[in-house]
Order: structure tokens, then C-alpha cells, then sequence
């Protein structure tokens, strides 16, 4: 009870932009649920992964890689790997890794979290479209463009039919395969 209060504390502070003040909070509760429930209870993961998301958003991107991967093995222990918090976890990984730059583990986190979407939800889900776009921004950030380009045009045509034209993250695919597209001296296939 009086940690579900931290949490609930912690999730207005973050909401209230006050992020190192909900950091310090979770970063308490996080200690307390693993005392308390173990390391792999869910809400030891759920508070973990919330954690690593205000880390991740504060650019404190090798604590949240670490958090991120002992939440994701441990997710892969309670859920398993196909389960869609694991995927979750997994893409979120993905992402903290290529801002780190890592760019080679980035694309294989995505490939395994894209390999799970496809799985569990099939080649026109929004989370499934949503990380062949991260996989393909990766791909380009490897300088591996004709892999990218195919990846953005898949993802761009899921995303449309599934979200709009206007969806943010149809946009961010677009704007994706317009950068890849351009690379490429395919001007013309730049513009719809």
C-alpha cells in the first residue's frame, strides 16, 4: 500500500516534468519492491522499467541499458520472450542502445523485438510497424540504406493504412524513408 503510494507520487511528479525528484522516488521503490517481492515479481519489473524510461528520458542512457536488460531477463523468466511487455522492454532497449550509438546491437535488439511483434501480432500491427521503423533507422545509421529503405517502405504502408498519414509515428517513418531515399539519389522516389 505505502509503495503503491510512492509510485502514484513518483508517476505525477514525472507527469509534472519534475523528473529527478520522481527518479529518487522510484529509484526507492524499485529497492523496496525487490526486498519486499523479489527481483522478478512483476512489480519489481513494471517499477524497474518505469525507472529506466525517466533514465532514458534524462539521457542517462547506461544506467537505463542496464535496467533495461535485468528487466527484460527478467521478464523473459515470468512472461516469456514473446509476451508483449517483453517485446516492449526489448524495443525500448533497442532505442537507449542507438542512442548510445551502438548501432549493430541496437539493430539486432529490434530485429529480436520485430522477429516477436511479427509472432505475437503479425506485419500490420502498430507495435510490429513501430519497431521495423526503429530497426530501420538503425539500419541507415549503419549506413546499410537498401536494407532501410525496404524496412521504412513496409513500415510507412503499414503505418498509414493502420494510424493515418498524420500519425506522429507514420510521419517519423516518412521522414525516415525520405532521409534513406535521398541517400540514395532516389530523389524522386522521395516525394509521394
Amino acid at each position: 500500500e505505502t509503495l503503491a503510494g510512492v509510485t502514484s507520487l513518483a508517476r505525477l511528479l514525472a507527469t509534472e516534468g519534475q523528473l529527478a525528484e520522481a527518479t529518487n522516488l522510484y529509484r526507492h521503490a524499485l529497492a523496496e519492491y525487490t526486498a519486499a517481492v523479489g527481483a522478478d515479481s512483476p512489480l519489481t519489473l513494471r517499477t524497474m522499467v518505469t525507472l529506466a524510461e525517466l533514465l532514458a528520458e534524462q539521457m542517462a542512457t547506461d544506467e537505463a541499458a542496464t535496467l533495461y536488460r535485468n528487466a527484460l531477463s527478467g521478464m523473459e523468466k515470468a512472461f516469456g520472450p514473446s509476451h508483449p511487455q517483453t517485446l516492449q522492454v526489448t524495443d525500448h532497449l533497442g532505442m537507449v542502445l542507438a542512442e548510445q550509438g551502438k548501432r549493430g546491437l541496437a539493430a539486432s535488439v529490434f530485429k529480436r523485438a520485430l522477429d516477436g511483434y511479427m509472432a505475437a501480432y503479425g506485419p500490420k500491427h502498430p507495435e510490429t510497424l513501430g519497431t521495423m521503423s526503429n530497426l530501420a533507422n538503425a539500419l541507415r545509421l549503419q549506413g546499410k540504406l537498401e536494407q532501410a529503405a525496404g524496412l521504412y517502405q513496409q513500415a510507412v504502408r503499414g503505418l498509414e493504412a493502420a494510424l493515418g498519414a498524420s500519425d506522429r509515428e507514420t510521419l517519423r517513418a516518412m521522414h525516415g524513408l525520405a532521409s534513406v531515399l535521398a541517400a540514395l539519389k532516389k530523389h524522386s522516389e522521395a516525394v509521394p
